[in-house]
């Protein structure tokens, strides 16, 4: 499976198959910041909210706020435990910070054995 998803996302990330897609590698690297953007627009000035949301738009966000490249949000990606946390932070002159990437602590201890990363 894990050759098989690498082959998938490559191909998926290259941009010469587009028309395949319902959705361009472009288009999901605009359509996660665009999610970003909507969620904090809810928020108030102090206001913390939760999304909850895939790996990979987790680490395309990831490679807007970093400035990655493809295969560095790839590599990102690949690594995300399931049901980690990752903070984005706002400063007062609204840049955004990503904070927390992937923080998977609460499965320390007898949570262990819950962790999985497919």
């Amino acid at each position: 499976f894990a050759q098989m998803f690498r082959q998938a996302i490559e191909r998926w990330t290259h941009g010469a198959h587009d028309a395949d897609y319902c959705e361009s590698w472009q288009a999901f690297q605009q359509r996660a910041p665009d999610a970003l953007n909507a969620a904090f627009a809810l928020a108030g000035p102090k206001e913390t909210i939760a999304v909850v949301t895939s790996g990979g738009v987790i680490s395309v966000i990831a490679q807007a706020l970093l400035g990655l490249d493809n295969r560095a949000t790839q590599q990102i990606n690949w690594t995300l435990a399931n049901a980690g946390v990752s903070i984005v932070r706002q400063t007062s002159e609204g840049q955004r910070l990503l904070t927390s990437l992937n923080d998977y602590g609460h499965f320390r201890g007898e949570q262990d054995a819950l962790l999985s990363f497919r």
